[in-house]
């Protein structure tokens, strides 16, 4: 199956999450330096009630300083490098709608390739129940007479007639662990596909694909 082009990812990994990160980063700083005015603002308080206006002027000039920082970094956080614009958005947003669209017609496409797979395997399976069923017809004739042959006449040699397809056994193992049975196979396609949701879950986890 061709690779799809993953422009949202792109879109996503390069300019969204990418802003993202360097605005998370700008409001740490930003942050700390208005934790910093509060605790200025206590302290020059403090010093004017304490009458001690040398040591507020200079705590009013430290706080000059802060406020102009701020300054520098609101202007900076509200700038295009890191504030994700409407056309990003709408980029993302537009590669995203059409490759999900794509990835929605091949699981369509995957799932009928899937359920025909089911079919094709019900016609096996119809003529596997078949062979064992017309097995079975000539195990419990034999059946009888292996009783007839060991205990001639007696009234405890019956003819059971039809016998369930668990109970006709061509080698595959005994009644409690019979693998051609509905739920024997069930078993393992089951096995079968979760092995390879965890193998592609591991490609990922791993690091050996991208996410």
């Amino acid at each position: 199956m061709a690779k799809l082009k993953e422009q949202a990812i792109e879109i996503f990994d390069n300019e969204i999450y990418a802003k993202s990160l360097k605005s998370k980063e700008l409001n740490k700083d930003y942050n700390n330096l208005t934790s910093q005015l509060r605790d200025l603002d206590n302290k020059i308080e403090y010093y004017r009630k304490d009458g001690d206006y040398a040591e507020v002027t200079k705590l009013k000039r430290k706080q000059s300083e802060l406020e102009n920082e701020i300054v520098k970094l609101d202007d900076k956080l509200n700038s295009d490098d890191f504030v994700v614009t409407d056309n990003e958005f709408e980029r993302f947003y537009d590669a995203y709608h059409k490759e999900l669209s794509e990835l929605k017609g091949n699981h369509k496409a995957l799932k009928k390739e899937m359920n025909n797979q089911i079919e094709s395997l019900m016609k096996i399976y119809r003529k596997l129940i078949e062979n064992k069923n017309n097995a079975g017809r000539v195990i419990s004739r034999e059946r009888y007479v292996a009783s007839e042959k060991t205990n001639p006449g007696s009234v405890n040699n019956i003819y059971i007639g039809q016998m369930l397809h668990h109970q006709i056994n061509l080698g595959d193992g005994d009644k409690y662990n019979e693998q051609t049975t509905p739920r024997g196979y069930a078993w393992k396609v089951e096995k079968a596909l979760e092995t390879i949701s965890t193998d592609e879950f591991r490609k990922y986890h791993f690091g050996k694909k991208q996410w």
